[in-house]
């Protein structure tokens, strides 16, 4: 994620901290490296002991105008709240680097959490005042590596636009060589401002279908996400689900459908991506068929509780960790009860997500549109996901049971990122690189051309 630092910038971190769930997004900077004096750093330091105390007013005396006009003291607690829910309890400092980019000079201040290591970066402009601050997981030597079944030779990529209105997103087009037609799969991303290949850590989960599909026949259609690139223009206090990924996949199924060789559209959704997958289907041009990868059939709000209760309590519950899952509770129970009105303010709900949001969520009920559906679906999850769990593959089961349209396939090794693992899943173990198994990519292939004939 490409970060300018302009005045649109705390509009776009606001922006990321609605959208914060339980990992942590990455930001990557292109830097040139100089020297950043001593000053800077003892004020980043300065800036993380006032957030480890709570001293949130000192805080944001210390942002530029521009940021301080963005980010009040209680909105800035309630963020260092959130991320010491997700990644676990502040520990310690334990190294600083510096480098400066744009005439502004970035301090980064690598931490241990409870649960994972975090990098703070602080930017200070000209007159020592912060005029940005971000997590990203600790940098690592560990780059993207290309699954062993990607064959380059097997397919071509195009540079494309997604939408031709107010939102224009960049994306690709990976396209199967020496094949005349083909089926193509809309991907549809999970939630926070992803990328075209939905990067987590060293892992791009979007990639990693597109080369395989490719290479068994299949094109793709990927994009950046609404919430990446426009982020800061886009206004947070009425956004809803629609906005943020429905009306895009809409586009790309309608854009798909026009290209030459393509003949037949399937979307792809992976975690909110696939959850919303029975909505985007539900419109008047359907695709041929929907692939949900770790849909939850269960409120959004529930998952975020289950997965809040089960990082915290990894290595036993502090008094303090026992204190945020209650106050977690107590906003669970405002959004299920519908406690707020459109006047509420964002940090005042969970996930600091605005009233729009919920009251968009409240009226959709994934296993009921399901059911409306006639095309084919394939559910797909992996039994070692803490994100969307089991639970809600047993739903999906349950209630899908009768339904001869549906296929529904678990994997005993994978994660919420479909890679292959060992014992209990935590946020730690996205930071790890890998690739979803060729076997996953085989049982999505084989699906597809048994529907796309």
């Amino acid at each position: 994620m490409l970060e300018n630092y302009d005045q649109g910038e705390m509009k776009r971190k606001a922006m990321k901290i609605r959208w914060l769930l339980l990992s942590i997004l990455i930001a990557v900077l292109s830097i040139s490296h100089a020297q950043v004096t001593g000053q800077q750093t003892m004020l980043a330091k300065d800036f993380l002991t006032l957030l480890q105390t709570g001293q949130y007013d000192a805080a944001v005396d210390m942002f530029d105008e521009t940021v301080r006009g963005q980010v009040s003291p209680e909105q800035l607690g309630e963020f260092w709240k959130t991320v010491n829910i997700q990644a676990g309890t502040f520990r310690e400092h334990f190294n600083t680097r510096t480098e400066q980019s744009h005439g502004y000079d970035i301090v980064y201040l690598d931490c241990h959490f409870g649960n994972m290591d975090l990098t703070i970066k602080v930017v200070f402009d000209a007159n020592l005042n912060i005029a940005g601050f971000f997590f990203t997981p600790v940098e690592t030597e560990q780059k993207y590596q290309p699954p062993l079944y990607d064959n380059p030779v097997n397919y071509r990529i195009e540079e494309i636009e997604v939408g031709s209105g107010e939102y224009r997103l960049p994306g690709k087009l990976t396209v199967p060589e020496g094949v005349e037609s083909y089926p193509l799969v809309v991907l549809v991303h999970g939630s926070g401002p992803n990328d075209m290949d939905e990067t987590i850590g060293p892992n791009k989960i979007f990639c990693d279908l597109a080369s395989g599909l490719a290479n068994k026949g299949i094109a793709t259609l990927r994009y950046d996400k609404r919430t990446k690139i426009y982020g800061a223009q886009m206004d947070g206090s009425t956004l809803t689900v629609y906005e943020e990924t429905i009306e895009d996949a809409i586009t790309a199924i309608t854009m798909a459908r026009k290209m030459e060789g393509v003949s037949s559209v399937v979307i792809l959704g992976h975690s909110l991506g696939a959850f919303v997958a029975p909505r985007i289907a539900n419109n008047d041009n359907p695709p041929a068929g929907i692939i949900m990868m770790a849909g939850n059939a269960r409120p959004l709000e529930d998952l975020v509780l289950d997965q809040v209760t089960y990082i915290l309590s990894a290595d036993g519950l502090s008094p303090e960790e026992q204190e945020n899952i209650h106050d977690l509770q107590e906003k669970v129970r405002q959004i299920k009860e519908q406690q707020f009105t459109e006047t509420t303010l964002n940090e005042e709900l969970l996930l600091s997500l605005p009233p729009s949001y919920w009251n968009d969520l409240a009226k959709y009920d994934p296993v009921e549109s399901l059911k409306r559906l006639t095309l084919p679906v394939l559910i797909l999850q992996g039994e070692r996901d803490y994100q969307v769990t089991m639970k809600d593959f047993s739903i999906w089961e349950e209630e899908t049971g009768e339904m001869k349209n549906v296929t529904m396939i678990s994997y005993p090794k994978l994660n919420h990122l479909f890679m292959e693992g060992a014992g209990k899943s935590m946020p730690a173990e996205y930071s790890k690189p890998g690739n979803i198994p060729e076997y996953v990519i085989g049982d999505i292939s084989a699906w597809i051309k048994s529907i796309c004939r």
